[in-house]
């Protein structure tokens, strides 16, 4: 397959993916689907660009795209960023980005895991990870759709490197299907090399993506995360059956990518919200358990949400935050991510 770019500092993300696939889509991967909103800036980096820039205002693609901003690119990936606008976001915001060849150990490690085998990424052992022994035992042993059902989260994900690795989060090199090493990258190989008809691909490879999820706080990382998510997702289409996804199908595949990669304030368990406040911290701050504990305790009430996916689901709020929703694509239904930490 021919890469549609050498380097990732050479693209804007948003336009391209407007131009190739429509307003539809990019809108979708704009929404939030705790609020029924769009996903918020959360961040102060573009307040001076003045109105609709605001940390808690909703990301719109007229706030984005060329066209409305002189052909200016606003949303950028990390590596495209100066280094003096790295720092500044390492300083604020506590933002490093993990390199390629760590994902890479890391997420070896989760297949060690899941054959159940002592060897470790960390270890840098060539029988670490999917190879090809694997995939084939996968096949013949029928263990491939559990594997591509296997529910795992990226917490914090940034551009989601961990899911998925279009490019190298260090260099911005375009990564080769064959080679990338992110968790729905690997679910997406076995499906290839496990299904033997277009239709049967798309359907598995639906459920590896429904079974990839991600959170993330500030709304321009969220949107780059679920842009590559959903550029993964045609890459592979691409690399298997030699073309794209439909309108019909980039349009559920966005809807499913809005749902499992979410906004959230991972210590609410909620959406970022300018009436909680900021959190006041100490310079060097020494939390015990206990402290967490208290500071999770917050007034909670319940409202009826009467959402697409079902109706009459109680929503949490928090103060005056909503708890942030998810979907199980099994069950068929919305629930708390809080919920699911019992």
């Amino acid at each position: 397959m021919t890469p549609s770019f050498e380097n990732i500092k050479d693209v804007d993300l948003v336009s391209a993916l407007g131009m190739r696939y429509g307003l539809d889509v990019l809108s979708c991967l704009l929404v939030d689907r705790t609020t029924k909103k769009n996903i918020l800036w959360a961040d102060n980096e573009y307040v001076m660009r003045g109105k609709g820039y605001e940390p808690y205002d909703e990301i719109a693609p007229d706030l984005i795209l060329p066209k409305f901003t002189r052909n200016e690119r606003i949303i950028e990936p990390r590596v495209a960023k100066s280094a003096d606008a790295q720092a500044w976001r390492t300083k604020q915001k506590a933002e490093v980005f993990t390199p390629s060849w760590l994902c890479r150990r890391m997420v070896d490690c989760l297949d060690d895991a899941f054959f159940e085998d002592e060897l470790s990424g960390f270890a840098d052992d060539q029988n670490s990870g999917l190879t090809e022994e694997r995939i084939e035992k996968l096949r013949e042993d029928g263990l491939w759709k559990k594997y591509v059902d296997n529910r795992l989260l990226e917490i914090t994900c940034g551009e989601a490197p961990y899911v998925c690795s279009p490019y190298d989060t260090t260099t911005g090199d375009y990564v080769p299907v064959s080679e990338r090493i992110g968790f729905l990258d690997r679910k997406l190989r076995v499906v290839k090399r496990c299904t033997d008809t277009c239709e049967d691909w798309y359907k598995w490879s639906v459920r590896a993506l429904q079974s990839s999820y991600g959170y993330e706080y500030q709304g321009d990382n969220l949107l780059i995360a679920r842009i590559n998510v959903f550029n993964t997702f045609c890459d592979h289409m691409n690399d298997a059956w030699d073309r794209g996804p439909t309108e019909k199908e980039a349009r559920y595949i966005a809807r499913i990518i809005s749902w499992n990669f979410w906004q959230m304030d991972g210590l609410r368990c909620c959406v970022p919200s300018e009436w909680d406040g900021p959190i006041e911290v100490e310079e060097n701050p020494q939390m015990s358990m206990y402290d967490i504990a208290g500071f999770m305790d917050e007034t909670r009430n319940v409202v009826e949400d009467n959402d697409e996916e079902g109706q009459g689901q109680g929503q949490e709020r928090m103060s005056f935050a909503q708890k942030c929703m998810i979907f199980d694509w099994r069950a068929r239904k919305p629930q708390t991510y809080e919920s699911l930490k019992g």
